[in-house]
This record gives C-alpha cells, structure tokens and sequence, in this order.
C-alpha cells in the first residue's frame, strides 16, 4: 500500500515500460511478485485496486503502466472485490469516474509520451476509456450501483472537469449500461442540472444531456 501511495503522490516521468525499482510503480510490481496479497485492505478499507483506480487510471498522460498492473490485478483475483465499497462507501467505479474537476486530458493535448515507449502507438482517451472500461465490464462490474453520495456514476461524469467530448462519451456509455439519465442524487438534482450548475461553459456536453434524458443514443466505439 505503501508503495502505491507513493505513487501517486510522486509519479516519475521518465518511466517506461522496463521495470526500474528506483521508482514507485516498479516498486509495486516487484511487490506483487514477491507474493504481496494484493487484496489486502489498508485502514481505510482500500485495497491495491482502489489505490490505481484512485492515480488517474485512464489518463492518456502517465496511465499506461498503472493500467497494466490494474488489468493484471483483475485477472488475478481481485475482480472480486470490484464492486466491494471501502469504509467511506466508495467503490472502485466511483474513484475512477470521480476525477474532482482534473483537465488531466488537455495536459498533453490527448497524448502523452511519457507513459509508453517510443514505438508504442499514440492513443487516444476514446481508446483508453475503451479499454478501462471493458476491463471493468469483464471483472462484472455494477454500472447502476448508487455512489457513496447516494448519486449515480453519471452524477459524477456530469461534475468533471474533462472536456466535453470526452463527458459526452462517457455519458453515452453510461446510458448504455442502464443508467437513468434523469435520476436525481440524494439532493433531487438530474446530471444536467449538476452539469449546468457548475457553469464550466461546455454547452454541447449540456446539450447531449438534455438528450439523452429524452431518449437513446448509440455510442462510437463500443
């Protein structure tokens, strides 16, 4: 646990995909292999899982290797615990959704160098929310689940500070999974009036909103 605190509060820059244990995501890797449980709960009812979910999973910018030992970890066994809330009610879904307002998406303009090796291919963030939340689907996760606000994961898509193609997205996905666009949280506000309250000026996202409170619409790259 140690180890992935550590990494989140000081991610190196210069990483790339050879384990180096000079820095902290090596450092977890090599824990794990040492026979680490990497379902084990912290104080806080954390587990290894909560931790990565928690570093900006699906940040195109320094993401690529969290992603790897987060997937590993869900074929290892941990998908058990995929939908478990930890002591304050949070799950895995919410600290992944829930980014508190983070532009992290614009910081490299959708392309971040740092986090692969030179002849990786670049992808985007359609590509990696495509692929974290795949891997989520497979370890059978609840898309509907109430959050620990007594909200839904749109609640929380609906507040992000991401740009609005990216929350469209999303909030397309979510609707597809089942949830109700115009359910309200526990202070009876609907995602578009979250969205519109927090006067962030992304007029199409709002617009998508009113929608999809309205009726289906079908999501690119599913």
């Amino acid at each position: 646990m140690a180890a992935l605190r550590r990494m989140r509060l000081y991610p190196d820059p210069d990483y790339m995909p050879a384990v180096r244990l000079g820095e902290p995501l090596g450092c977890v890797q090599e824990i794990l292999r040492m026979g680490a449980d990497p379902r084990a709960k912290d104080g806080k009812g954390n587990t290894a899982l909560y931790y990565l979910a928690d570093d900006d999973l699906t940040g195109v910018w320094l993401g690529t290797g969290k992603r790897q030992i987060f997937y590993e970890l869900l074929k290892d066994g941990c998908s058990q615990d995929i939908n478990m809330p930890n002591n304050a009610g949070r799950t895995v879904a919410e600290f992944i959704f829930d980014d508190n307002g983070r532009m992290e998406d614009e910081k490299m303009g959708n392309h971040g160098e740092c986090s692969r090796s030179h002849d990786a291919d670049f992808r985007n963030w359609q590509d990696v929310d495509h692929e974290v939340f795949t891997a989520l689907d497979d370890a059978g996760i609840d898309w509907r689940a109430k959050t620990s606000e007594s909200g839904n994961l749109l609640h929380l898509v609906a507040r992000s500070g991401l740009s609005q193609e990216r929350l469209i997205w999303r909030s397309q996905f979510l609707v597809d999974k089942g949830i109700d666009p115009t359910a309200p949280d526990a202070d009876g506000w609907t995602a578009r009036k979250i969205a519109e309250h927090y006067r962030l000026n992304k007029f199409r996202f709002y617009e998508e909103l009113r929608k999809l409170e309205k009726g289906g619409v079908e999501v690119e790259g599913q």
